[in-house]
């Protein structure tokens, strides 16, 4: 449906957000009023370590008087590229740079009233930022949590994480890991392992390398948690 704009104006000028109020017509010629949030937008980091397990935070939002579980993410600069949003946001809230970075979507948050757009990316080859975490002013009370990513899939379903671009980077963020994972998971699976070797350490063991001889499948596998290494030997 295409309206016809007739008049615009500025209401409010914030720090977020401006608002516009826009005197519209109808093809019918009936008039009508549309009032829009004008946002610059944001990016939003999903960090995942090779073993699964992911970065959340725990901040207070204001508007709901209460803590929620978070991805990392923040407001976009004038004119900046989201993917430089996303890389010091990451950094300032969690304290970790990431070496690999993939695009999973740009959503609209709330179309019905508000243009903002989140870019949402993947954030891979995590490692700590030598200055550690850089919490800007009322950011104090923030805190930062590594759970795996099944786990908070079931934060999701119990309603412990509402926050929606969360909810979105998780979803898709665990769709695209499984995908990119599948052949090692499957030898994984087949091989039965599901933790590490030591008795002390519950990390998840990657494949490091493989081969097959003689209806034999062997892997080397590394623990990323506790560094162990360690073969598995299973007939095919």
């Amino acid at each position: 449906m295409n309206l016809r704009l007739l008049n615009r104006r500025t209401v409010f000028e914030g720090r977020v957000f401006d608002i516009i109020v826009d005197d519209v017509e109808y093809p019918s010629g009936r008039p009508s009023v549309r009032e829009v949030a004008k946002h610059s937008g944001g990016a939003v980091a999903l960090p995942v370590f090779p073993d699964g397990r992911v970065i959340l935070i725990r901040q207070h939002r204001y508007p709901l008087g209460e803590f929620i579980w978070e991805l990392p993410a923040g407001k976009l600069h004038p004119g900046e590229d989201p993917l430089e949003c996303a890389r010091r946001e990451l950094e300032e809230e969690t304290g970790y740079l990431a070496s690999e970075w993939t695009l999973l979507n740009s959503i609209f948050t709330t179309p019905g009233f508000c243009d903002e757009v989140l870019h949402i990316y993947l954030a891979g080859g995590l490692s700590e930022a030598p200055g550690g975490r850089k919490p800007e002013e009322g950011e104090e009370t923030m805190t930062v949590s590594v759970f795996p990513i099944g786990e908070t899939v079931r934060m999701i379903e119990r309603m412990e994480i509402r926050d929606g671009k969360s909810i979105c980077g998780i979803l898709q963020g665990l769709r695209h890991l499984s995908g990119a994972t599948k052949a090692r998971d499957d030898r994984r699976y087949r091989l039965g392992i599901d933790r590490c070797v030591r008795t002390d350490c519950d990390g998840l063991p990657a494949e490091v390398s493989h081969y097959e001889r003689n209806n034999w499948l062997t892997s080397e596998m590394r623990c990323p948690r506790c560094a162990t290494r360690f073969t598995v030997k299973v007939e095919m």
